[in-house]
């Protein structure tokens, strides 16, 4: 084998290594000492878009090159990215702590890596129940070569697997988890990210210690990942060629499986019954933790059909 292949392989299989090999005691004293702030958010509540205009926001702040976007945030699953990190910027941990496949979420396991972050500054993303099962749905049935459910949203919903069930579990999980801790917390709506973009990233970004911002960076980071350019970014985009993690069409090739898919709020009125809408609500309602309610907003109640 030509010595190009012999460092072609060290590449791939050194930091593979290091992965597995490295002590989870190891990885939570990382954790627990060098991440300055930590993002936690269910699949489907805007992570992907919020996540490029933040990291569009530290290039720019920080003066840092293009190539760098997919490099400047932390996952848990690959240690072997500590020795990438870049320690002028924020260190920010991203992790969705559960499985998007089919699986219940592991409540136990996830306190056990959330564990290291009680005292870090947290950012936990939130968004209408109702707008994140139909996203998350289309990722589930329409994105991956094999689709992980079958059956309708509605159907999806009302599932212990997949639906409101799982998503209250998994965010009262997070809220009982930080209530002992004198920490700072926020709690970002994706309907504030959508309605007020530059006032809430930037208050999100000073909020993860992102310095240097100037009102031009925010501009730019919202016109660079507009929907219309994501979207046009993942329409020629492969898992390989992705500018940052995920952000490329499905390999089913079927739209309804995009990340950058549709925007705003209320597109479950095209895909859930009436009546399942409401049940989710009164769920949610009855069983979220109250940390969760946006401030100074009034769900309008969803009224199921008679009959």
């Amino acid at each position: 084998m030509s010595s190009t292949g012999d460092r072609a392989t060290r590449a791939v299989t050194i930091p593979g290594l290091i992965n597995s090999l490295t002590p989870r005691a190891i990885i939570n004293l990382f954790h627990r000492f060098l991440v300055d702030a930590v993002i936690v958010s269910f699949p489907k509540t805007g992570y992907t878009w919020f996540s490029v205009m933040l990291r569009q926001l530290i290039l720019d702040a920080y003066g840092l090159p293009e190539n760098r976007i997919a490099k400047l945030f932390v996952q848990d699953h690959r240690p072997a990215q500590v020795f990438g990190i870049d320690f002028r910027i924020p260190v920010i941990y991203h992790n969705h702590f559960i499985t998007k496949a089919p699986a219940q979420p592991d409540l136990e396991d996830m306190m056990t890596v959330l564990k290291p972050f009680r005292r870090t500054p947290m950012l936990i993303m939130f968004r209408d129940v109702k707008d994140v099962l139909v996203s998350y749905y289309m990722e589930a049935v329409y994105r991956t070569a094999e689709a992980h459910f079958t059956g309708s949203v509605d159907d999806f919903a009302r599932s212990e697997t997949y639906g409101v069930s799982k998503f209250v579990r998994y965010y009262n999980a997070v809220a009982d988890f930080r209530s002992p801790a004198n920490a700072p917390l926020m709690v970002a709506h994706y309907e504030d990210m959508w309605a007020h973009t530059a006032e809430t990233l930037k208050r999100t970004a000073l909020f993860l210690g992102v310095g240097n911002l100037t009102d031009a960076h925010i501009g730019h980071a919202i016109d660079r990942w507009s929907l219309k350019n994501m979207q046009r970014m993942e329409e020629t985009a492969t898992p390989e060629t992705a500018l940052v993690p995920d952000l490329h069409f499905p390999v089913t090739q079927r739209a309804e499986g995009r990340r950058a898919r549709v925007g705003g709020s209320g597109n479950w009125r095209k895909h859930l019954s009436p009546e399942v809408a409401a049940w989710a609500d009164d769920y949610v309602a009855r069983n979220l933790d109250p940390l969760y309610h946006r401030p100074g907003h009034k769900e309008r109640p969803v009224e199921a059909r008679a009959g």
